[in-house]
Order: structure tokens, then C-alpha cells, then sequence
């Protein structure tokens, strides 16, 4: 990938008001600052393009408390992706994916016999959450949302990018990261229609002239890594 090409053509300013958003949510360490985001501001800094970043999982994490978030980020299994997933298919198709509870895929909590008392609990709360983080702040300051998907992000964020263009159709969604890798980023698009394009490459060499394109209506199929 040419970059100095694609800077030098993603230079054209935004409309006034506008900017990217960048947005990481769980289960990110809320420890530590998303080292992903920085790299993709400062990608679209040097193209001239302003954004604003929003480190959402830094709110689930206050709502849950430290102590069961850094459990659940830290599972191995395919559980922290469930406590959202089910929040984007249930909406979706009615498939809460209570199957998954016949798996008992609990081996890795410290307290099994209390597992089904703590997904019931994360419910409520995690729709209560994702409903906030869109009330909360106000999106149609943004024209492009990219949302980073690193280790188990993929169910948060589908949820999130369902309800975000629900109510903002117009803004423009985008997946990178290494969730995104090889076969996954097309899966994204066919099982998420609420995300308009997948980077699977390293997202600073191509986004800023994504989203060059993508303001002024031209064709992204050609970028590489798109």
C-alpha cells in the first residue's frame, strides 16, 4: 500500500462539524488506554482529518464492577462474546441462544453454581448499557464510526453498531481489527448489515482514504485490505 498516496489523498478536509468517531468496547482491559485507537487517530491526524475517540468499555466496566469484568475479559471461551451477542441476535431473529446454557460453558468461573444468577444479572444491565452509550453521547457530531475489534469485541460491538444506526442510519460503520482478519471480515458483513465495510488489514495504512471515500460517494471496493 502506497500510505504517502493515501494521506496525501485523504486530505480533504470533512464538512464542518463533522468527524470520525473511534470507539472500543468491551472487554478491552479498562486499565489501559486502546493503544488501536491511538494509532488510527493519529493515521487520520496526519491526513487532516479530526476525530474523537470513545473508550466504551471504560463504562461497562464501572457498571459491573473491576472485579467481575476482569473475570469475564479474561475467559478463554466464547462467554464474554455471549453477555452481548445474545443482545444483537435477540433483537435480530428471537434467538436469545439459550442452547448455549445446555453446553455449561461455566468451567472457568470460580463460582459455577451461581452462573446462571450472574448471566441473568448481566442482562438487564448490559441492555441498560448499550442503551446509555448511544443516549449518552451525541453520534451525529460523527459521519464515520469506527469501531476496533480486538479479543472477544465482536459481539459488543454488532450490538452497539445495530442500535447506533437504528438511530443514526446515515452515519457509516466500520470494522477493523483482528477480529476482522482473513474470512471473518466478510462473515461480519453477511451476519451484521449495519456495518457498511470491514478493514482487515492494519487499519492505519487504508482509513483515512476509506473514509475519504465513503464522505464523498466514491467506490471502496478497490482499497486494499477492504
Amino acid at each position: 500500500v502506497d500510505t504517502t498516496k493515501l494521506s496525501a489523498e485523504a486530505a480533504v478536509p470533512a464538512e464542518a462539524g463533522t468527524s470520525v468517531g473511534l470507539v472500543s468496547l468491551p472487554w478491552m482491559s479498562p486499565a489501559l488506554p486502546s493503544i488501536q485507537l491511538a494509532t488510527l487517530a493519529s493515521s487520520l491526524q496526519r491526513a487532516g482529518i479530526p476525530s474523537e475517540v470513545h473508550e466504551l468499555y471504560v463504562d461497562y466496566a464501572a457498571r459491573i464492577g473491576l472485579n467481575f469484568y476482569n473475570l469475564f475479559s479474561n475467559l478463554l471461551g466464547y462467554l464474554p462474546e455471549w453477555v452481548f451477542s445474545r443482545h444483537y441476535y435477540g433483537p435480530e431473529t428471537g434467538d436469545w441462544l439459550d442452547e448455549m446454557r445446555a453446553q455449561r460453558p461455566f468451567d472457568d468461573i470460580p463460582w459455577p453454581e451461581y452462573s446462571d444468577a450472574i448471566l441473568c444479572a448481566f442482562d438487564p444491565v448490559t441492555s441498560q448499557y448499550l442503551d446509555d452509550m448511544i443516549a449518552s453521547v451525541d453520534w451525529s457530531r460523527h459521519d464515520v464510526i469506527g469501531c476496533s475489534l480486538t479479543i472477544s469485541q465482536l459481539g459488543a460491538s454488532m450490538a452497539f453498531a445495530r442500535k447506533l444506526k437504528l438511530a443514526h442510519p446515515a452515519i457509516k460503520v466500520v470494522f477493523g481489527g483482528s477480529q476482522c482478519a482473513g474470512a471473518m471480515g466478510r462473515a461480519i458483513l453477511r451476519i451484521c448489515p449495519y456495518v457498511d465495510a470491514v478493514v482487515h488489514i492494519e487499519g492505519e495504512l487504508v482509513f483515512p482514504e476509506l473514509v475519504r471515500r465513503l464522505r464523498i460517494g466514491l467506490p471502496i471496493d478497490a482499497l486494499p485490505g477492504v
